[in-house]
Protein backbone atom coordinates (compact mmCIF):
# COMPACT_ATOMS: atom_id res chain seq x y z
CA UNK A 1 0.00 0.00 0.00
CA UNK A 2 1.21 3.43 -0.85
CA UNK A 3 2.20 5.59 2.40
CA UNK A 4 -0.31 7.80 2.41
CA UNK A 5 -2.95 5.10 3.22
CA UNK A 6 -5.41 3.06 1.76
CA UNK A 7 -8.04 4.56 -0.40
CA UNK A 8 -10.72 4.30 2.34
CA UNK A 9 -8.77 5.98 4.95
CA UNK A 10 -7.44 8.61 2.53
CA UNK A 11 -10.81 9.73 1.67
CA UNK A 12 -12.57 9.41 5.11
CA UNK A 13 -14.52 12.24 6.24
CA UNK A 14 -13.38 14.41 8.60
CA UNK A 15 -15.44 16.88 11.09
CA UNK A 16 -14.28 19.03 8.55
CA UNK A 17 -15.62 17.89 5.35
CA UNK A 18 -18.94 18.87 5.90
CA UNK A 19 -18.02 22.30 5.46
CA UNK A 20 -15.10 21.61 3.02
CA UNK A 21 -14.66 23.64 0.00
CA UNK A 22 -15.33 20.54 -2.34
CA UNK A 23 -18.98 20.27 -2.81
CA UNK A 24 -18.32 17.05 -3.48
CA UNK A 25 -19.07 13.45 -2.44
CA UNK A 26 -16.53 10.57 -0.71
CA UNK A 27 -15.78 8.71 -3.46
CA UNK A 28 -15.70 5.32 -3.37
CA UNK A 29 -13.62 2.10 -3.64
CA UNK A 30 -14.28 1.52 -7.39
CA UNK A 31 -13.98 5.20 -7.97
CA UNK A 32 -10.79 5.21 -6.37
CA UNK A 33 -9.60 2.00 -8.18
CA UNK A 34 -10.62 3.55 -11.55
CA UNK A 35 -8.72 6.83 -10.58
CA UNK A 36 -6.00 5.44 -9.34
CA UNK A 37 -5.47 3.02 -12.73
CA UNK A 38 -6.13 6.05 -15.15
CA UNK A 39 -3.59 8.20 -13.36
CA UNK A 40 -0.94 6.02 -13.55
CA UNK A 41 -1.44 5.28 -17.03
CA UNK A 42 -1.25 9.34 -17.62
CA UNK A 43 1.88 9.85 -15.63
CA UNK A 44 3.53 7.48 -18.27
CA UNK A 45 4.36 5.04 -15.78
CA UNK A 46 3.95 2.02 -18.03
CA UNK A 47 5.77 3.84 -21.41
CA UNK A 48 9.40 2.42 -20.33
CA UNK A 49 8.67 -1.31 -20.34
CA UNK A 50 6.09 -0.90 -23.66
CA UNK A 51 9.05 0.79 -25.53
CA UNK A 52 11.59 -2.03 -24.02
CA UNK A 53 9.12 -4.28 -25.03
CA UNK A 54 7.73 -3.56 -28.29
CA UNK A 55 9.80 -0.81 -29.41
CA UNK A 56 8.43 2.94 -29.95
CA UNK A 57 6.78 2.04 -33.68
CA UNK A 58 4.09 3.74 -34.38
CA UNK A 59 0.83 1.75 -33.89
CA UNK A 60 -1.58 4.99 -35.41
CA UNK A 61 0.14 7.86 -37.70
CA UNK A 62 2.23 9.81 -35.06
CA UNK A 63 0.88 7.79 -32.02
CA UNK A 64 3.33 5.31 -30.07
CA UNK A 65 2.16 1.97 -29.00
CA UNK A 66 2.25 3.41 -25.65
CA UNK A 67 -0.64 5.84 -26.04
CA UNK A 68 -3.09 3.28 -26.76
CA UNK A 69 -2.99 2.68 -22.72
CA UNK A 70 -5.49 6.07 -23.05
CA UNK A 71 -8.19 3.56 -23.91
CA UNK A 72 -8.75 2.88 -20.77
CA UNK A 73 -8.37 6.37 -19.24
CA UNK A 74 -11.32 7.20 -21.43
CA UNK A 75 -12.97 4.69 -20.38
CA UNK A 76 -12.12 5.30 -16.70
CA UNK A 77 -13.42 8.77 -17.20
CA UNK A 78 -16.84 7.82 -19.11
CA UNK A 79 -17.33 5.29 -15.94
CA UNK A 80 -16.91 8.11 -13.26
CA UNK A 81 -18.68 10.75 -15.02
CA UNK A 82 -21.53 8.40 -15.37
CA UNK A 83 -22.10 8.67 -11.39
CA UNK A 84 -23.10 12.05 -11.87
CA UNK A 85 -24.19 13.72 -14.72
CA UNK A 86 -25.93 16.33 -13.22
CA UNK A 87 -22.49 17.63 -11.27
CA UNK A 88 -20.88 16.86 -14.65
CA UNK A 89 -22.73 18.92 -16.64
CA UNK A 90 -22.54 21.53 -13.64
CA UNK A 91 -18.72 21.63 -13.68
CA UNK A 92 -18.83 22.00 -17.18
CA UNK A 93 -21.06 25.43 -17.23
CA UNK A 94 -18.78 26.77 -14.01
CA UNK A 95 -15.79 26.07 -16.23
CA UNK A 96 -16.52 27.04 -19.86
CA UNK A 97 -13.51 29.26 -20.36
CA UNK A 98 -10.89 26.37 -19.92
CA UNK A 99 -12.73 24.47 -22.83
CA UNK A 100 -12.33 26.79 -25.87
CA UNK A 101 -8.42 25.43 -25.73
CA UNK A 102 -9.32 22.17 -26.10
CA UNK A 103 -11.91 23.10 -29.17
CA UNK A 104 -9.23 25.14 -31.13
CA UNK A 105 -7.06 21.67 -30.77
CA UNK A 106 -9.33 19.84 -33.13
CA UNK A 107 -10.22 22.92 -35.24
CA UNK A 108 -6.36 23.72 -35.94
CA UNK A 109 -6.54 20.38 -37.81
CA UNK A 110 -7.70 22.99 -40.51
CA UNK A 111 -4.81 24.52 -41.16
CA UNK A 112 -2.04 22.21 -39.20
CA UNK A 113 0.97 20.42 -40.45
CA UNK A 114 -0.17 17.27 -39.96
CA UNK A 115 -3.94 16.92 -39.84
CA UNK A 116 -3.84 13.45 -38.81
CA UNK A 117 -1.49 13.82 -36.16
CA UNK A 118 -3.42 16.56 -35.00
CA UNK A 119 -7.18 15.33 -35.08
CA UNK A 120 -5.30 12.52 -32.92
CA UNK A 121 -3.87 14.13 -30.19
CA UNK A 122 -6.44 16.12 -30.07
CA UNK A 123 -9.03 12.78 -29.19
CA UNK A 124 -6.53 12.10 -26.61
CA UNK A 125 -6.19 15.40 -25.16
CA UNK A 126 -9.69 15.63 -24.98
CA UNK A 127 -10.10 12.46 -22.71
CA UNK A 128 -7.65 13.35 -20.46
CA UNK A 129 -9.60 16.36 -20.20
CA UNK A 130 -13.00 14.20 -19.27
CA UNK A 131 -10.55 12.58 -16.74
CA UNK A 132 -10.23 15.96 -14.69
CA UNK A 133 -13.63 16.65 -15.58
CA UNK A 134 -14.07 13.42 -13.65
CA UNK A 135 -11.32 13.90 -10.51
CA UNK A 136 -13.35 17.17 -9.72
CA UNK A 137 -17.26 15.60 -9.94
CA UNK A 138 -16.00 12.31 -7.59
CA UNK A 139 -13.25 13.22 -6.06
CA UNK A 140 -12.79 16.22 -3.33
CA UNK A 141 -9.76 18.59 -3.19
CA UNK A 142 -8.14 16.32 -0.29
CA UNK A 143 -9.10 13.41 -1.94
CA UNK A 144 -7.35 14.60 -5.78
CA UNK A 145 -4.34 15.83 -3.50
CA UNK A 146 -4.40 12.04 -1.58
CA UNK A 147 -4.53 10.44 -4.97
CA UNK A 148 -1.99 12.43 -6.64
CA UNK A 149 0.31 11.53 -3.81
CA UNK A 150 -0.94 7.48 -3.42
CA UNK A 151 0.43 7.37 -7.28
CA UNK A 152 3.58 9.13 -7.25
CA UNK A 153 4.23 7.09 -4.20
CA UNK A 154 3.51 4.12 -5.74
CA UNK A 155 5.57 5.29 -9.11
CA UNK A 156 8.73 6.17 -6.84
CA UNK A 157 8.43 2.72 -5.38
CA UNK A 158 7.91 0.64 -8.61
CA UNK A 159 11.35 2.71 -10.18
CA UNK A 160 13.34 2.06 -6.59
CA UNK A 161 13.06 -1.78 -7.44
CA UNK A 162 13.42 -1.57 -11.01
CA UNK A 163 17.16 0.23 -10.23
CA UNK A 164 17.75 -1.85 -7.30
CA UNK A 165 17.04 -5.36 -9.52
CA UNK A 166 18.23 -4.12 -12.90
CA UNK A 167 20.29 -1.44 -12.65
CA UNK A 168 20.88 -1.61 -16.44
CA UNK A 169 17.86 -0.10 -16.89
CA UNK A 170 16.62 2.13 -14.05
CA UNK A 171 20.21 3.55 -13.48
CA UNK A 172 22.18 5.92 -16.62
CA UNK A 173 25.96 5.39 -16.79
CA UNK A 174 26.57 8.57 -15.18
CA UNK A 175 24.42 7.83 -12.10
CA UNK A 176 21.41 9.28 -12.96
CA UNK A 177 18.06 7.58 -11.75
CA UNK A 178 15.16 6.88 -14.86
CA UNK A 179 13.47 3.91 -13.03
CA UNK A 180 9.99 3.38 -14.89
CA UNK A 181 11.18 6.24 -17.69
CA UNK A 182 12.94 7.12 -20.27
CA UNK A 183 14.44 10.32 -19.09
CA UNK A 184 15.79 11.24 -15.82
CA UNK A 185 13.84 14.35 -16.45
CA UNK A 186 10.37 13.01 -17.10
CA UNK A 187 10.81 10.99 -13.58
CA UNK A 188 11.82 13.85 -11.78
CA UNK A 189 9.21 15.76 -13.10
CA UNK A 190 6.18 13.20 -11.65
CA UNK A 191 8.46 12.89 -8.12
CA UNK A 192 8.34 16.48 -7.86
CA UNK A 193 4.46 16.57 -8.63
CA UNK A 194 4.63 13.82 -5.73
CA UNK A 195 6.19 16.16 -3.43
CA UNK A 196 4.03 19.46 -3.39
CA UNK A 197 0.63 16.99 -3.31
CA UNK A 198 2.68 15.01 -0.06
CA UNK A 199 3.50 18.59 1.35
CA UNK A 200 -0.07 19.95 1.22
CA UNK A 201 -1.13 16.35 3.20
CA UNK A 202 1.55 17.69 5.71
CA UNK A 203 0.76 20.92 5.86
CA UNK A 204 -2.87 20.70 6.01
CA UNK A 205 -2.18 18.64 9.37
CA UNK A 206 -4.13 15.60 7.69
CA UNK A 207 -2.02 12.03 8.14
CA UNK A 208 1.13 14.26 8.68
CA UNK A 209 3.28 10.90 9.39
CA UNK A 210 2.12 8.91 6.40
CA UNK A 211 2.28 12.56 4.72
CA UNK A 212 5.91 12.78 5.34
CA UNK A 213 7.19 9.36 4.65
CA UNK A 214 5.66 10.37 0.96
CA UNK A 215 7.38 13.50 0.64
CA UNK A 216 10.96 11.53 1.65
CA UNK A 217 10.12 9.05 -0.57
CA UNK A 218 9.30 11.17 -3.56
CA UNK A 219 11.92 13.67 -2.74
CA UNK A 220 14.73 10.86 -2.26
CA UNK A 221 14.17 9.70 -6.05
CA UNK A 222 13.77 13.56 -7.23
CA UNK A 223 17.37 14.05 -5.76
CA UNK A 224 18.85 10.55 -7.54
CA UNK A 225 17.14 11.64 -10.99
CA UNK A 226 19.36 14.69 -10.58
CA UNK A 227 16.47 16.34 -12.70
CA UNK A 228 17.55 20.19 -11.38
CA UNK A 229 14.36 21.97 -12.98
CA UNK A 230 12.37 19.43 -11.15
CA UNK A 231 13.97 19.81 -7.91
CA UNK A 232 13.15 23.92 -8.33
CA UNK A 233 9.62 23.12 -8.86
CA UNK A 234 9.07 20.83 -6.05
CA UNK A 235 10.87 23.37 -3.79
CA UNK A 236 8.82 26.19 -5.32
CA UNK A 237 5.80 24.22 -5.01
CA UNK A 238 6.62 23.41 -1.11
CA UNK A 239 7.37 27.02 -0.05
CA UNK A 240 3.70 28.27 -1.46
CA UNK A 241 2.11 26.05 0.22
CA UNK A 242 4.21 26.45 3.46
CA UNK A 243 3.28 30.05 2.56
CA UNK A 244 -0.55 29.82 2.40
CA UNK A 245 -0.39 27.52 5.67
CA UNK A 246 0.89 30.60 7.29
CA UNK A 247 -1.62 32.86 5.46
CA UNK A 248 -4.40 31.00 6.45
CA UNK A 249 -3.09 31.13 9.90
CA UNK A 250 -2.42 34.80 10.52
CA UNK A 251 -5.15 35.90 8.37
CA UNK A 252 -4.78 39.55 9.66
CA UNK A 253 -1.33 39.42 7.56
CA UNK A 254 -1.98 37.72 5.18
CA UNK A 255 -1.63 39.60 2.53
CA UNK A 256 1.76 40.67 4.35
CA UNK A 257 3.14 37.15 4.15
CA UNK A 258 1.75 36.30 0.60
CA UNK A 259 3.30 39.29 -0.85
CA UNK A 260 6.63 38.95 1.22
CA UNK A 261 7.04 35.24 0.50
CA UNK A 262 6.65 35.61 -2.96
CA UNK A 263 8.89 38.75 -3.41
CA UNK A 264 11.64 36.47 -1.32
CA UNK A 265 11.16 33.40 -3.56
CA UNK A 266 11.21 34.93 -6.72
CA UNK A 267 14.70 37.05 -5.50
CA UNK A 268 16.07 33.50 -4.86
CA UNK A 269 15.19 31.64 -7.59
CA UNK A 270 16.72 35.01 -9.99
CA UNK A 271 19.78 35.20 -8.00
CA UNK A 272 20.06 30.78 -8.77
CA UNK A 273 19.69 31.16 -12.47
CA UNK A 274 21.08 34.82 -13.40
CA UNK A 275 24.32 35.21 -11.69
CA UNK A 276 27.61 32.81 -11.99
CA UNK A 277 27.67 32.20 -8.31
CA UNK A 278 24.09 30.74 -8.42
CA UNK A 279 24.66 29.16 -11.56
CA UNK A 280 27.35 27.29 -10.09
CA UNK A 281 25.88 26.06 -7.15
CA UNK A 282 23.06 24.86 -9.52
CA UNK A 283 25.85 23.27 -11.62
CA UNK A 284 24.10 25.25 -14.51
CA UNK A 285 25.81 27.16 -17.63
CA UNK A 286 24.50 30.34 -18.63
CA UNK A 287 22.47 28.49 -21.41
CA UNK A 288 20.83 26.35 -18.84
CA UNK A 289 21.67 23.11 -20.62
CA UNK A 290 21.40 24.38 -23.81
CA UNK A 291 18.02 25.34 -23.19
CA UNK A 292 18.49 28.92 -24.12
CA UNK A 293 19.33 28.21 -27.60
CA UNK A 294 16.71 26.04 -27.99
CA UNK A 295 13.93 28.31 -27.02
CA UNK A 296 16.19 31.55 -29.58
CA UNK A 297 15.64 28.20 -32.20
CA UNK A 298 12.22 27.15 -31.86
CA UNK A 299 10.91 30.60 -31.26
CA UNK A 300 12.59 31.47 -34.94
CA UNK A 301 10.51 28.50 -36.34
CA UNK A 302 7.12 29.50 -34.66
CA UNK A 303 6.79 32.93 -35.91
CA UNK A 304 6.69 31.65 -39.12
CA UNK A 305 3.05 31.12 -38.48
CA UNK A 306 2.34 33.03 -34.94
CA UNK A 307 -1.37 33.73 -35.07
CA UNK A 308 -2.60 30.30 -35.40
CA UNK A 309 0.70 28.36 -35.17
CA UNK A 310 1.38 24.45 -36.92
CA UNK A 311 -1.54 22.42 -35.92
CA UNK A 312 -1.63 21.48 -32.42
CA UNK A 313 0.92 18.04 -32.05
CA UNK A 314 1.69 18.96 -35.57
CA UNK A 315 5.24 21.07 -35.21
CA UNK A 316 7.61 18.72 -34.11
CA UNK A 317 6.53 15.91 -36.59
CA UNK A 318 6.13 18.40 -39.69
CA UNK A 319 8.07 20.62 -41.74
CA UNK A 320 8.76 23.77 -39.32
CA UNK A 321 9.49 21.05 -36.70
CA UNK A 322 12.27 19.17 -38.63
CA UNK A 323 14.40 21.99 -39.54
CA UNK A 324 14.29 23.28 -36.36
CA UNK A 325 15.36 20.03 -35.10
CA UNK A 326 18.20 20.20 -37.64
CA UNK A 327 19.40 23.28 -36.20
CA UNK A 328 19.40 22.20 -32.91
CA UNK A 329 21.44 19.33 -33.75
CA UNK A 330 24.11 21.14 -35.19
CA UNK A 331 23.97 23.65 -32.70
CA UNK A 332 24.20 21.65 -29.27
CA UNK A 333 24.01 17.76 -30.94
CA UNK A 334 20.62 17.07 -29.05
CA UNK A 335 17.96 15.30 -29.73
CA UNK A 336 14.50 16.46 -28.61
CA UNK A 337 11.41 16.19 -29.65
CA UNK A 338 10.03 19.65 -27.47
CA UNK A 339 10.99 23.18 -26.80
CA UNK A 340 11.71 22.51 -22.69
CA UNK A 341 8.98 25.32 -22.25
CA UNK A 342 5.21 24.73 -21.61
CA UNK A 343 4.29 28.16 -23.33
CA UNK A 344 6.68 27.92 -26.50
CA UNK A 345 5.60 24.82 -27.68
CA UNK A 346 1.94 25.88 -27.20
CA UNK A 347 3.05 28.79 -29.34
CA UNK A 348 4.61 26.94 -31.89
CA UNK A 349 1.55 24.72 -32.29
CA UNK A 350 -1.51 27.28 -31.39
CA UNK A 351 0.28 30.35 -32.28
CA UNK A 352 -1.04 33.87 -29.99
CA UNK A 353 -4.41 32.51 -30.03
CA UNK A 354 -3.86 29.37 -28.41
CA UNK A 355 -1.59 31.06 -25.96
CA UNK A 356 -4.47 33.47 -25.04
CA UNK A 357 -6.74 30.67 -24.64
CA UNK A 358 -4.69 28.92 -21.88
CA UNK A 359 -3.26 31.20 -20.19
CA UNK A 360 -5.88 33.69 -19.53
CA UNK A 361 -8.34 31.33 -18.02
CA UNK A 362 -4.97 29.42 -16.31
CA UNK A 363 -4.62 33.38 -14.66
CA UNK A 364 -9.06 33.17 -13.95
CA UNK A 365 -8.33 29.81 -11.76
CA UNK A 366 -5.10 30.52 -10.18
CA UNK A 367 -6.53 34.54 -8.55
CA UNK A 368 -9.33 31.84 -7.62
CA UNK A 369 -7.35 29.35 -6.73
CA UNK A 370 -6.09 31.65 -3.86
CA UNK A 371 -9.30 32.90 -2.61
CA UNK A 372 -10.07 29.38 -2.14
CA UNK A 373 -7.15 28.48 0.23
CA UNK A 374 -7.99 31.24 2.43
CA UNK A 375 -11.08 30.65 2.95
CA UNK A 376 -12.21 29.12 6.33
CA UNK A 377 -12.48 25.42 6.24
CA UNK A 378 -10.59 22.70 5.78
CA UNK A 379 -6.62 23.21 5.30
CA UNK A 380 -6.38 20.84 2.54
CA UNK A 381 -8.36 23.84 0.35
CA UNK A 382 -4.74 24.84 0.00
CA UNK A 383 -4.03 21.96 -2.58
CA UNK A 384 -5.34 23.63 -6.03
CA UNK A 385 -3.52 26.86 -5.66
CA UNK A 386 -0.31 24.76 -4.35
CA UNK A 387 -0.87 22.75 -7.63
CA UNK A 388 -1.68 25.45 -9.94
CA UNK A 389 2.11 27.13 -8.72
CA UNK A 390 3.46 23.46 -9.19
CA UNK A 391 2.37 23.69 -12.63
CA UNK A 392 3.57 26.92 -13.85
CA UNK A 393 7.38 26.19 -12.82
CA UNK A 394 7.38 23.03 -14.18
CA UNK A 395 6.09 24.61 -17.88
CA UNK A 396 8.78 26.94 -16.99
CA UNK A 397 11.87 24.75 -18.36
CA UNK A 398 9.65 21.47 -19.49
CA UNK A 399 6.51 21.21 -21.70
CA UNK A 400 3.16 19.97 -20.22
CA UNK A 401 1.15 22.53 -20.52
CA UNK A 402 -1.43 21.44 -23.05
CA UNK A 403 -0.62 17.68 -23.31
CA UNK A 404 -2.75 14.42 -22.50
CA UNK A 405 -0.52 13.81 -19.11
CA UNK A 406 -1.42 13.90 -15.81
CA UNK A 407 -0.52 17.35 -15.60
CA UNK A 408 -3.37 18.94 -17.60
CA UNK A 409 -5.78 16.77 -16.16
CA UNK A 410 -5.12 17.93 -12.66
CA UNK A 411 -5.16 21.48 -13.88
CA UNK A 412 -9.22 20.64 -15.23
CA UNK A 413 -9.58 18.77 -11.91
CA UNK A 414 -8.40 22.02 -9.98
CA UNK A 415 -10.34 24.46 -12.28
CA UNK A 416 -13.40 22.54 -12.26
CA UNK A 417 -13.35 22.06 -8.56
CA UNK A 418 -12.99 25.69 -7.62
CA UNK A 419 -15.63 26.81 -10.20
CA UNK A 420 -17.95 24.60 -9.10
CA UNK A 421 -17.23 25.37 -5.21
CA UNK A 422 -17.80 29.18 -6.07
CA UNK A 423 -20.80 28.93 -8.15
CA UNK A 424 -22.51 27.08 -5.51
CA UNK A 425 -21.75 29.11 -3.29
CA UNK A 426 -23.11 31.70 -4.72
CA UNK A 427 -26.54 30.08 -4.90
Amino acid sequence: MSPIGTPSSAIAPSRHDAVAPCDTPTPQRRDWLLAFAAALILSDAFDAPLYAAFGPRATLPGVPSSRLLLLPVFAAAGLLLARDLRGAADSLRATWFVWPAVVLTFASAAWSDQPGTTILWATALLGTSLFGLALAVRFSAGAQCALVADVVSSIAVGSTVVALLWPAVGITGTGELWGLYRHQNLLGRIMALGVAAAGAVVTSGRRRILGLCAVFLSAGVLLASRSRASIFSAAIAVTAAMLLQAARRWRRHAAAILVSGAVVTVLAVAILVTTRPGLALVGRDETFSGRTRIWKIVAAGAMETPWLGHGYGAFWPGPAGQATLQQILELIHMQINHAHSGVLDLFAELGVLGVVLVLVPFAIVALAALRHALEPGDAVGIWPATYLVFFAASNAAESGLLRHKIYWALYVAVACTIARHRRNRSD
